[in-house]
């Protein structure tokens, strides 16, 4: 439901400027994360995905 909207937002900016899209949760995101990814978020707090969700 949001990811179409974020995904023109994201590609917006990635269209304007030189910054790197960095995405923050307060809950897990693992079960999104190549959602993320696909919409063109590059960088995220540590905390927001275990390591282990990042082997795949």
């Amino acid at each position: 439901m949001v990811k179409p909207y974020q995904k023109l937002f994201f590609k917006f900016i990635k269209e304007r400027t030189n910054a790197k899209l960095f995405y923050h949760s307060c809950d897990s995101i693992v079960s999104i994360l190549d959602d993320l990814i696909e919409i063109g978020v590059e960088s995220m707090p540590p905390g927001c995905c275990p390591w282990p969700a990042l082997k795949r």
